[in-house]
């Protein structure tokens, strides 16, 4: 191989592992995905969550972030379309981020921990919460508005369908 060559190989390698980074995440292989169920994942950059019965969100993120490299954790998207999903619990994602995540059908959700975004809150930009119609703003250590508040770099945020009376002064620090 002359020195042409070599450098080519070089700078292709390294073009190929900065796309690779860049992307993010990596699913988890097939051999995890009765654990993961009802979540699969998708050309390894979302993660796509559907069902219509009651599932246990953060156990399903545990076996997610058990089954990748750590590298591999952080995705461009996490969709939860769950009808029978109740609440959203503290460090409900544990160490895999997200820059979106959508909660659609989200009838029965009723309430987001204050700490529910974790590690994703930090790089989460976007959030869709839609049909939530149930959810209420403070109960214990449920605070809706404090667990908005607490994602750092938010650009779009959209929460419709919920029965939200009012918004509280200072609700966005």
């Amino acid at each position: 191989m002359n020195i042409i060559s070599y450098a080519l190989y070089i700078f292709t390698t390294g073009v190929v592992l900065l796309i690779t980074i860049a992307l993010g995440g990596k699913c988890p292989q097939t051999q995890y995905s009765a654990l993961i169920a009802p979540c699969v994942c998708e050309n390894d950059t979302w993660i796509t969550c559907s069902t219509n019965e009651s599932f246990n969100i953060k156990r399903t993120f545990e076996y997610i972030s058990q089954s990748v490299h750590w590298k591999d954790r952080h995705f461009e998207r996490l969709i939860i379309n769950a009808t029978e999903l109740h609440e959203i619990p503290e460090m409900a994602f544990g160490d895999i981020v997200f820059n979106e995540l959508q909660v659609l059908n989200a009838r029965k959700l009723h309430t987001i921990h204050t700490n529910a975004f974790g590690a994703t809150r930090l790089h989460m930009k976007r959030l869709s919460i839609t049909g939530a119609d149930s959810l209420t703003t403070t109960t214990y250590q449920y605070n809706l508005f404090e667990a908005l508040s607490s994602i750092n770099n938010i650009q779009a945020l959209e929460v419709t369908g919920a029965n939200l009376v009012d918004i509280p002064e200072r609700a966005f620090k």
